[in-house]
C-alpha cells in the first residue's frame, strides 16, 4: 500500500462513559453534567473536531433525558399540547445549555438536534404521533413546531407508531429494558440463507447412486470390491460433500457480507408497527449493553440489512428502518481477500463499511483497495452511509439515464444538494472522482443531513497545505469543513493534491471518518 498517507484512525476512543448519563435526572442536574464536562475539555479538545462531535452527541443525550416527559395509558396521543411542554422543557435547556458553551468558548461544529421525549412504562403501546403545522412569528422564529425530532423511550419491545408527521421530522424508538428483549418470539424468522443452496452442492447423491448400480449390475466388479468396501467408499464420498457444501455455505455468507448465524434466541428481538409515509424512517435503538460493536447489525424478517451504528454513549444499536416488522440483532462480521497487506486503518475502515453495507466488495469476495473509484460510485456510497436513497427522486443531468445502475443514487444526491454536477449539465457518473470533488460531496452531506455549521475560518483551515493555491474556490468552503471537523486523509508531505484521483482504500477511511459523525 501506499505510504504517502498519514493513515490516522477514522474510529477514535469515544471521550465519554455511559456512566456519565446516570446522574441526569432534571434540568439542573443535566446543567451540572455538562458544566462538569465542559471543564475537563482541554484547550486541544476543544479544536479537535473528533472530540466536539462526542460532545455533541453527550449533550444531546443530556438534554434528552433531562427534559423526557412520563406519558402513562397504552393509546397515548403525542398532540400539539404535548409537543408544545416539550418545545418548553428542550428550549429553556437548549438556551442555558449554549450560554455555557460560550462562556467557556465551546463552539460545536453542527447544529445540536433537539428531540422532544416520551417515556412509557407499557409493555404494548401505540402512540399517536399529531404534529401541528410550522408557523412564524413576526419576528421571524418559528413557532411551536421549531424541533428536530421526537423520541419515544419505551421499558419493552413492542411499539406501534401512528402518525401524521411531515418528511423532515425523524422518529426515534429507543427500548430501554434489555432485559424484556432478550428471548422474545423468533416466530416467522429464518436463518440467513440467500437464495438456497444449488443443486450440483449434492453431487454425492448421483454418484453414490450411479456407483452402487454398476456395482450390482458389474459381476467383475462384485468380485473384485468386498462388501465392506461398498459403505466405505459411499461414506467417503458423503464426507467428501459434507466438507465442500460447508465451504460453499461459508464463502457465500463471506461474499455477501452476512454472518453464518441463525436468528439465535439469545439476541435482542424488536417488534414495531408503523404507520408513516412512503420514504420516512424511523431509528430504532436497540440496547446491547457492553456487548455492541462495530459490526452488530440489525436485520429485518427476510434477512435483508438496515443500516446500523452502534451508539457507544448509550450502548445501544441505531438502526434506520421503514416499516413495521420484527428485528434482530447478530454480529455481521466479513472479510475480504486483497486486504491483508493494507494499514490497519484502512483494513478497519474496509470491514466497517463493508459489514454496513455502505461499501461493500465484489462478488468474487475481494475488495480491491487500489481500484480507484468512480464519482457513480462514491455518491451511492455515501447515500449508503445516510439510508437515503429514494426510488422515486428524478434527475436532470443530461447524462444520467434511467437504464443506469446508478439513476436513482444520483437522482436523490441531487434533490439533496448533495451533489451539483459540471456546467454543461453533466454528472459524468462513470469518471473517477478527484479528491476535491470527493470531500466537497461529504461536506454537503454533513451540512444537509447533520446540520454542520458552514466554516467562517476557510483560509486559517487550509493554511497547512502546501498546495493551498491550488484549491478551487468552489472547493475551499467543503474542504475546509472538513479538515475542522476531522475528515481528511492527509498527505506525508504536506500538500492536498485536489485534481488527485482517490483509490477505494482510501476513500473508504473519508468515508468511515463521516460515518462515525452521523447520528
Amino acid at each position: 500500500m501506499s505510504d504517502l498517507y498519514r493513515y490516522e484512525a477514522a474510529k477514535h476512543e469515544f471521550r465519554y462513559q455511559p456512566d456519565i448519563l446516570d446522574s441526569v435526572q432534571d434540568s439542573a442536574s443535566a446543567m451540572t453534567t455538562l458544566n462538569a464536562a465542559v471543564e475537563q475539555l482541554t484547550s486541544d479538545e476543544k479544536s479537535s473536531g473528533d472530540v466536539l462531535d462526542d460532545f455533541a452527541l453527550l449533550y444531546e443525550q443530556i438534554i434528552s433525558k433531562a427534559t423526557t416527559q412520563e406519558v402513562s395509558g397504552t393509546d397515548i396521543v403525542i398532540d400539539e399540547e404535548a409537543i408544545a411542554a416539550g418545545v418548553s422543557i428542550a428550549g429553556l435547556a437548549k438556551e442555558s445549555t449554549e450560554k455555557l458553551l460560550k462562556d467557556n468558548r465551546v463552539s460545536l461544529l453542527r447544529e445540536v438536534r433537539k428531540d422532544i421525549a416520551f417515556h412509557s412504562h407499557e409493555s404494548d403501546v401505540t402512540f399517536n404521533i399529531e404534529l401541528p403545522s410550522v408557523g412564524y412569528n413576526s419576528d421571524g422564529s418559528a413557532t411551536v413546531a421549531s424541533y428536530e425530532g421526537i423520541t419515544l423511550k419505551t421499558d419493552f419491545a413492542a411499539v406501534r407508531i401512528d402518525t401524521e408527521k411531515s418528511s423532515n421530522m425523524k422518529v426515534r424508538i429507543q427500548g430501554l429494558n434489555q432485559d424484556q428483549l432478550v428471548g422474545l418470539t423468533t416466530e416467522g424468522l429464518e436463518p440467513p440463507v440467500q437464495s438456497g443452496i444449488p443443486w450440483t452442492q449434492f453431487w454425492s447423491i448421483p454418484v453414490i447412486v450411479i456407483f452402487l448400480l454398476v456395482w450390482m449390475l458389474n459381476g467383475a466388479l462384485r468380485q473384485a470390491l468386498k462388501v465392506w468396501v461398498v459403505p466405505a467408499v459411499c461414506f467417503l464420498m458423503l464426507l467428501g460433500n459434507m466438507f465442500s457444501m460447508l465451504s460453499y455455505i461459508n464463502s457465500t455468507f463471506a461474499t455477501a457480507g452476512i454472518a453464518g448465524d441463525s436468528f439465535a434466541t439469545d439476541l435482542p428481538i424488536v417488534a414495531v408497527r408503523l404507520d408513516i409515509e412512503p420514504n420516512e424512517q424511523v431509528i430504532l435503538c436497540i440496547p446491547t449493553g457492553d456487548s455492541g460493536t462495530d459490526f452488530s447489525a440489525v436485520f429485518n424478517e427476510r434477512n435483508e440489512q438496515m443500516l446500523s451504528k452502534y451508539n457507544p454513549l448509550t450502548r445501544q444499536i441505531n438502526s434506520w428502518v421503514y416499516e413495521d416488522g420484527v428485528y434482530s440483532l447478530k454480529n455481521n462480521s466479513i472479510s475480504y481477500t486483497d486486504i491483508d497487506d493494507a494499514h490497519d486503518v484502512m483494513k478497519d475502515a474496509i470491514l466497517r463499511l463493508g459489514s454496513r453495507g455502505i461499501m461493500p466488495g465484489s462478488n468474487d469476495g475481494r475488495f480491491k483497495p487500489e481500484d480507484e473509484i468512480t464519482r457513480a460510485e462514491f455518491v451511492a456510497a455515501v447515500l449508503n452511509a445516510f439510508n437515503l436513497l429514494d426510488e422515486t427522486a428524478t434527475s436532470s443531468f443530461t447524462d444520467v439515464k434511467k437504464s443506469d445502475w446508478f439513476y436513482s443514487a444520483v437522482a436523490t444526491a441531487q434533490q439533496l444538494n448533495f451533489i451539483s454536477g459540471f456546467e454543461d449539465g453533466t454528472f459524468r457518473g462513470n469518471n473517477d472522482i478527484p479528491k476535491d470533488q470527493m470531500v466537497v460531496v461529504c461536506a454537503n452531506s454533513m451540512i444537509t443531513y447533520m446540520g454542520y455549521i458552514r466554516p467562517g475560518d476557510i483560509t486559517d483551515q487550509l493554511r497547512n497545505f502546501q498546495d493551498k493555491d491550488d484549491i478551487a474556490g468552489w472547493a475551499s468552503e467543503g474542504i475546509a469543513l472538513a479538515a475542522k471537523s476531522s475528515m481528511l486523509l492527509y498527505r506525508s508531505d504536506g500538500k492536498f493534491l485536489p485534481a488527485e484521483p482517490i483509490t477505494r482504500g482510501d476513500a473508504a477511511i473519508i468515508l468511515d471518518k463521516m460515518f462515525s459523525k452521523i447520528w
